[in-house]
């Protein structure tokens, strides 16, 4: 059955970061994938600037035709639709990290609850606009009233880049799953840059992620 796999999450969060490991780990399991840069509003980390290691892995890219240059269009190719097709592929969406970005869904809110999907919010508590409980359950109203679809998971990605440690990952966990309960949203798993050791504090999946995306600066 074709599930479609949304990740969304506020500037910082790691979500492009997240739908790349996700889209390699399906790949590498042997299903076809193909992932969309649906993010017309931020400039920077976008699915788009990992073009090549997709390609390299065989990875179909769905973006915008100016994805990756200084104009930005708030516009999405007609090829979209091809995510939403039970032709084998297993389909990603990373969309826009505000409200705003996450409107883009509105457009394809019918077919892909028809298709069936899971749509993540990636949690950093490390940035200012998910550092508590109730900043979190905000945004995630927001994404859904903006989105018109409903969250069905969280990923919990707290991280200070290369200053990572375990007391930060677990720290921003503890914060989300506050948030989690409250809302009734699982959290699907926890994201750790590999390298990183943080040992085993719950029942919740650890999942170790590659880096893809550059600093724009």
């Amino acid at each position: 059955m074709k599930i479609v796999e949304i990740f969304t999450g506020h500037y910082g969060s790691g979500k492009t970061e997240l739908a790349l490991n996700s889209a390699l780990a399906v790949k590498r399991n042997g299903i076809p994938v193909v992932i969309a840069d649906a993010d017309v509003v931020n400039p920077f980390f976008r699915t788009a600037e990992a073009k090549d290691m997709l390609d390299s892995e065989g990875i179909r890219l769905v973006a915008p035709k100016y994805a990756v240059s200084s104009v930005d269009l708030p516009t999405l190719p007609a090829e979209m639709n091809s995510l939403f097709i039970d032709n084998g592929e297993h389909s990603i969406i990373d969309v826009g990290g505000d409200p705003a970005g996450a409107r883009v869904l509105g457009v394809y809110k019918e077919i892909i609850k028809r298709v069936g999907y899971e749509m993540y919010v990636v949690v950093n508590t490390m940035r200012p606009f998910t550092d508590t409980k109730e900043k979190i359950i905000k945004y995630t109203r927001d994404i859904s009233r903006s989105s018109g679809l409903e969250v069905t998971g969280y990923i919990s990605n707290t991280n200070l880049a290369d200053e990572t440690t375990a007391d930060i990952v677990w720290n921003g966990y503890d914060i989300l799953n506050a948030a989690s309960k409250d809302m009734n949203i699982p959290i699907k798993y926890i994201a750790v840059q590999k390298g990183v050791d943080i040992g085993g504090r719950c029942d919740i999946e650890i999942k170790y992620i590659e880096r893809f995306m550059k600093l724009p600066f």
